[in-house]
């Protein structure tokens, strides 16, 4: 149905402030207070989105869930994998590996059938948008970005298709 988001915050401040940049930067109406957009839901939109919020927990937890399979259960020493802290509020909306050698990783993982993905093939300083970064350098920065890779990590994944994941995975050489 298209593109939505919410943000949930218990900070009175920054919900005023995601409510501005949601609005052309503004409280007010033509007053525009900062740079923002115009990032509203139409009503469509907000109807569905209302309607999965009710299980934005649940998913949360399911996502929770599979990274730690995978970080318990995915075990090859050519590959690294996220780390995070004890702190189970991570919600995984991505699970990045990194590879040295990534299009050798993603035709293995394809041709075993587990779905990857490059998210944000340039890096963020490296964008058009981002002209006057251009010429900046951070190769620590750039070196992880060359080489990581997503894996599928949805609460709608099976356990079956999870196990598949971490095999196909282990099997990479």
């Amino acid at each position: 149905m298209g593109d939505g988001g919410a943000v949930t915050t218990n900070n009175p401040q920054l919900a005023e402030k995601v409510r501005m940049l949601r609005n052309y930067g503004s409280k007010e109406k033509y007053v525009n207070e900062i740079i923002g957009h115009n990032s509203r839901l139409d009503e469509l939109q907000a109807a569905f989105l209302r309607v999965k919020l009710s299980h934005l927990n649940l998913e949360n937890t399911k996502r929770r869930e599979i990274a730690s399979y995978y970080r318990e259960n995915i075990v090859n020493p050519k590959l690294k994998l996220p780390k995070w802290g004890k702190i189970d509020n991570h919600v995984f909306h991505l699970y990045t590996i990194q590879t040295e050698n990534k299009e050798s990783f993603q035709k293995h993982l394809t041709d075993n059938g587990v779905q990857n993905l490059l998210h944000y093939p340039i890096p963020p300083h490296k964008q058009k948008a981002y002209e006057e970064l251009n010429s900046l350098n951070f190769p620590i920065a750039e070196k992880i970005h060359y080489e990581i890779v997503s894996i599928p990590l949805s609460p709608t994944l099976k356990k079956e298709q999870v196990i598949h994941i971490c095999n196909v995975i282990n099997s990479y050489e």
